[in-house]
């Protein structure tokens, strides 16, 4: 990071999470999905944070994303004027019956026995339902108004290739989750339940292998798990209780606890339910996003002319207006939060909402859920508070995918491209031809549910221009807070990014995304809300110059219809392999639609930094006005802040970072080294009127180690022409006007051990507890003066050891030598990871600290076992 820490991830099996896509008769093998940091560096390299993982079983899940096949535009074959034309014609659902009379099945391998596929010259579409064994063929009357939909029984599916098929997202992802976190010696340890796997309880041990304390979750675990492939176990959390003070528990409460199966369909964009089709395990028919399409087509094989055909197509042969596209809210609203119950009996409500988008005449429900209100009621019920949101100016935003999650949006999850067929009349009879003789038709996929990802997992899936906060209580109002934010392409961002005619998704630029342009706060009075406090925001685009490339290739389908072999009884895969017809159907095919499209992009890194801000107090007639505005360097850390107040006065801030002076200095090019780049070298602060500096401070690092200082100087105020320090050839040079405030010296294990200020007293630190807390500070003594008097292993086994004895015996010896009988000696006893728990002053008086079992100071008492401070904990709302 910008200030050094270092981050580790992956590295080993153990730390590198991986993922099946499973996809059926494809084997695209597993691939790394996460890897999980394995320790976390301080910039000092002093303090460590160390993370390993325990394997639970490994999830199987779905996306089902049940889709419709439009073919329409049914062209004349490319090299023949009309050759295949005439045997085209029109087929319905009774036409096919009619072919197999008596038949109590029909399997696609008789129907296109009867029918080569490519001769359909109607649009037709084929369904695929929620049995992997049948599909359907729909056939739309275009003579009726409202269309009439007819169709086949269902069709075996059994000699179904190629993409005659549902689309089966299965997905096989590991599960790594943490079991131990070291740091300083100290653990977290985790614990899950076996049976259902979820977490149980994690214990805080100390690095004298104490435990500090213990957290339980109990958790409510719904559904079953009938096999890998069919599990809906669904873990709420019931309650979290500090284990040893049953009083100190929270208790959570949902709006219902529903199961969530892993074999699903009817899931909106941002994998919220949508509907009563959600469960695949039961064999019930889908619905297809409802819409209407304008094309033309040719009306028959004895009238070759084209007409334009208005027709729907959408639902399913029973309620094909009751589209599965549309949010269900009674569903996208399952299994939601609605009560936190805290210890003091108090809790706090929740109620959520469905987003909501403009529908024209009406608003729709999208996917996601935003909160509507919070209830704060103390233990007998009396309210305290209520905050309740409305969202845009009619509870609307816009949509952020490529898609609206509604069905009467333009454009429905569909995909279009070109498609070429390969008729089942056998290629050797047309010798002399290419497949270029074969037809073109525009094909439509069209799905149930997006084809972005389900989970949404880059912010809100809905974006508000403005969210208005309202608070009040029983039977009065407080106020409103106003949250007004700039469109999503104030600062280029585009919210709609398909990658046209493919389901690709354009690579984006997130940080983009607006950013709020003001707060406006009101109070309620006289029956009215006024303006008492306003902030405006403007903001500017940082472009750092580096670029992110991103290259996403698209295959363009080809239909390969297969041909019957009659003599043995199967179908037989035209394939296409040969180099110069690939490159004939690459040159014939319309511009945009080859076989395989290459999409490089490349997007630029940045952010969105703020510029200015001005806050404004409304008191009556008058308005006291603050502009603060704001610099940045080329690293787009913060330069210089300037304000701007009502009476005149202007200050300027100004910071200087490594960057600026370059890499002569020996400490400065350590810490570039080590990326410290955002640590401040010197900050000045200037009254901009009288051209004085009031403040300024120079912090110098070590050369052996940059994260840590070596030595502050400080800056006399009222400087009149102040210079910036300065850099000579290897050399740091002060302005004038600064003096060394303090330097600190360090022992082997980089902690502080002396610090010296500006008049010379030197305060020294000694560490205990496995170097982890000061046991002991000495006012006006030397490090080495100590070290004399305790002996250089008592000082090592000091900072080794958990014995408070033992401690407070050595710490004694110095209070009472007479050597140090001008010093101040303090002495600090600790429960490792709670606190502090006895301080003896320079004059041997004691006082004891005690916590509660959340680690929470509840009293100090005296020597005399009288009780100084108590202190007592409700919550605040």
């Amino acid at each position: 990071d910008t200030d050094g820490t270092v981050y580790l991830f992956g590295g080993t099996t153990t730390t590198i999470e991986k993922n099946d896509p499973g996809t059926p008769g494809i084997d695209l093998g597993t691939y790394i999905s996460s890897w999980k940091c394995r320790e976390i560096i301080s910039p000092s390299k002093l303090d460590t944070i160390q993370f390993s993982y325990r394997q639970l079983s490994s999830r199987v899940s779905y996306t089902f994303v049940e889709s419709s096949e439009l073919y329409e535009n049914m062209s004349i074959p490319l090299g023949q004027p009309d050759g295949l034309t005439e045997v085209r014609r029109v087929f319905f659902a009774d036409d096919i019956s009619n072919m197999f009379p008596g038949s109590a099945e029909i399997t696609l391998k008789d129907i296109l026995k009867k029918i080569p596929f490519q001769n359909i010259n109607y649009p037709h579409v084929i369904n695929y339902t929620v049995s992997q064994d049948y599909t359907r063929f729909i056939f739309p009357e275009y003579c009726e108004d409202p269309p009439v939909y007819t169709e086949t029984d269902y069709v075996d599916n059994t000699y179904q290739l190629g993409e005659m098929q549902f689309v089966n997202g299965k997905r096989v992802q590991e599960r790594l989750v943490p079991s131990v976190i070291k740091f300083n010696g100290n653990k977290l340890l985790f614990n899950y339940n076996t049976l259902y796997e979820y977490l149980s309880s994690i214990k805080i041990v100390d690095s004298s292998q104490q435990q500090v304390r213990e957290i339980a979750f109990t958790q409510t675990c719904v559904g079953q798990k009938v096999s890998a492939e069919r599990n809906s176990l669904t873990n709420y959390l019931d309650k979290i209780q500090i284990v040893g003070n049953p009083s100190e528990t929270y208790k959570f409460d949902y709006s219902s606890m529903h199961a969530f199966s892993n074999f699903t369909i009817g899931c909106d964009f941002w994998g919220g339910l949508r509907g009563t089709t959600h469960d695949r395990t039961d064999n019930v028919d889908i619905n297809v996003p409802f819409m209407q399409i304008e094309t033309p087509h040719y009306l028959s094989n004895n009238y070759l002319d084209q007409m334009l055909l208005n027709y729907f197509i959408g639902g399913n042969y029973l309620l094909y207006m009751e589209m599965e596209n549309n949010v269900q809210p009674q569903y996208a609203l399952k299994g939601l939060l609605k009560r936190i119950t805290y210890p003091t009996g108090g809790y706090t409500d929740f109620e959520f909402e469905c987003n909501r988008i403009d529908g024209g005449w009406r608003t729709i429900p999208s996917g996601g859920a935003r909160v509507a209100s919070i209830l704060n009621c103390q233990a007998d019920g009396t309210v305290a508070s209520r905050k309740y949101y409305v969202y845009g100016e009619d509870g609307t935003g816009i949509i952020r995918g490529l898609h609206a999650p509604f069905s009467e949006s333009e454009n429905v999850f569909l995909c279009r491209q070109n498609v070429l067929y390969i008729g089942d009349t056998p290629i050797d009879e047309y010798y002399d031809k290419t497949y270029l003789d074969y037809p073109t038709a525009l094909k439509t996929v069209i799905y149930s549910n997006a084809i972005e990802d389900l989970y949404y997992g880059n912010g809100a899936p809905i974006y508000y221009q403005k969210v208005t906060e309202y608070e009040d209580a029983v039977g009065s109002k407080y106020g409103k807070k106003e949250y007004i934010y700039t469109s999503p392409e104030a600062y280029g961002f585009h919210l709609r990014s398909q990658i046209l005619d493919t389901n690709l998704k354009s690579f984006q630029e997130d940080w983009r995304l607006g950013k709020i342009q003001a707060e406006n706060t009101y109070k309620y009075e006289n029956g009215e809300y006024k303006l008492i406090h306003s902030k405006e925001y403007k903001h500017k685009i940082f472009n750092s110059g580096i670029k992110i490339h991103n290259l996403q290739s698209y295959k363009r389908n080809i239909i390969y219809m297969t041909r019957y072999n009659g003599t043995l009884d199967s179908y037989i895969q035209a394939e296409i392999s040969d180099p110069l017809t690939l490159s004939y159907i690459e040159r014939y095919l319309p511009v945009g639609n080859g076989l395989v499209e290459h999409f490089p992009e490349e997007i630029n890194s940045g952010d969105i930094l703020l510029e200015k801000i001005t806050e404004t107090t409304y008191d009556g007639p008058r308005q006291l006005v603050t502009t603060t505005t704001y610099t940045y360097d080329q690293q787009a850390q913060l330069n210089t802040t300037t304000v701007h107040t009502s009476d005149g006065q202007v200050r300027t801030r100004t910071r200087r970072y490594p960057y600026y002076y370059g890499t002569a200095i020996p400490f400065i090019q350590r810490m570039i080294t080590a990326n410290n780049i955002s640590a401040v070298i010197e900050e000045v602060e200037e009254d901009s009127i009288t051209s004085k500096v009031v403040s300024g401070i120079i912090s110098r690092y070590r050369v052996d180690n940059p994260g840590q200082v070596e030595s502050v100087s400080l800056l006399g105020s009222g400087v009149p022409g102040y210079v910036s320090s300065t850099v000579n050839k290897n050399s740091f040079v002060m302005a004038p006007g600064y003096y060394e405030k303090m330097s600190c010296t360090y022992d082997e294990v980089d902690n502080p051990v002396q610090i010296i200020d500006n008049s010379g007293l030197s305060t020294v630190y000694l560490w205990g507890y496995n170097n982890q807390y000061p046991i002991a500070e000495i006012k006006n003594a030397s490090y080495e003066a100590v070290k004399v008097l305790l002996a250089d292993a008592v000082v090592i086994s000091l900072r080794k050891s958990f014995d408070d004895d033992y401690i407070c015996s050595k710490i004694d010896l110095l209070r009472q030598h007479p050597s140090m009988n001008k010093a101040h000696v303090t002495t600090f006893i600790h429960q490792p990871l709670v606190g502090v728990i006895q301080i003896v002053s320079p004059a041997g008086q004691s006082r004891s600290y005690h916590y509660d079992t959340l680690g929470r100071l509840c009293e100090i008492i005296d020597v005399d076992g009288l009780v100084v401070q108590k202190y007592q904990y409700n919550y605040g709302h």
